[in-house]
């Protein structure tokens, strides 16, 4: 047991230098910049369209919403056990319509060329996309931005979408259509707390890139690793500990042994 602990902990120890992240013990960040959350989606039927004129906006329901005009509201009621590695407590938006939740989707339904989305986030956790039915690969993820969702000619897809944790997420999406790139931004609102205090239409966010380690992805990696890292430290050192002890238990004194006299001596 105690080669076990020590061979966890060697293993611990080795894997930090593989992570490329503050400490998590930075401060936070003291830059912080006001946004306007706008118009705040709450359910219905969303998509992110490119129009015949190259432009890019959100339609919602029958309202076009151009970008950095209006914000998507995933409520607690969306925090669910998602069957994803590190979104088993998750934010969800279903790929299927959910009539109390906004339906987030794309379409290409308005122009005749292929597209691809890709995604950048500044936010206080990771969000991700994928397909139901297709295998446990993601399509869009912001831990890897180069990852892109190719959408052909007239279609109209929604996905699955999961955010690890509550707060705001500065959301960018790239869409390339026949060699250039739009984007549309846009604020997902996590978590009553963060839906009620854009309720007065600003928000005070830290500035992107600027998050501390602490909420960061790698940061909170690095975080979990030192953690457990202080574990098996303790551990070890109780093995230790427990191992003397016992050895002090079932091991009798050490008695100086009576020489054996030569033959023939009398007995005493």
């Amino acid at each position: 047991m105690k080669r076990l602990v020590s061979v966890l902990l060697t293993a611990s120890a080795l894997s930090l230098p593989l992570i490329d992240a503050p400490s998590a013990t930075a401060e936070p960040a003291s830059c912080t910049v006001v946004v306007d959350a706008g118009h705040i989606i709450r359910d219905g039927h969303q998509d992110v369209r490119v129009l015949p004129d190259g432009s890019v906006i959100v339609r919602d329901g029958t309202t076009d919403r151009p970008s950095g005009t209006f914000s998507v509201a995933v409520p607690e009621t969306a925090r669910t056990a998602v069957p994803r590695p590190g979104f088993e407590h998750a934010y969800f938006l279903d790929q299927a319509q959910d009539p109390n939740l906004p339906w987030f989707g794309f379409s290409t339904e308005e122009i005749g060329s292929d597209a691809s989305v890709s995604l950048e986030v500044d936010g206080p956790g990771r969000m991700v996309a994928w397909l139901t039915g297709r295998d446990d690969s993601f399509v869009l993820d912001s831990a890897d931005r180069s990852l892109s969702y190719p959408i052909q000619a007239g279609q109209h897809v929604h996905v699955n979408w999961a955010f690890s944790h509550p707060g705001a997420y500065q959301v960018t999406f790239r869409i390339a259509v026949d060699g250039q790139d739009r984007e549309l931004q846009t604020i997902f609102l996590i978590g009553d707390e963060i839906i009620s205090a854009a309720g007065s239409g600003l928000l005070e966010l830290p500035c992107p890139g600027t998050r501390s380690a602490s909420t960061s992805v790698p940061g909170r990696l690095a975080s979990d690793i030192t953690g457990l890292t202080n574990d098996f430290t303790t551990l070890d050192r109780a093995w230790v500990k427990l191992t003397e002890d016992v050895a002090r238990v079932i091991t009798p004194p050490s008695t100086p042994a009576t020489p054996t006299p030569p033959p023939g001596t009398p007995s005493p």
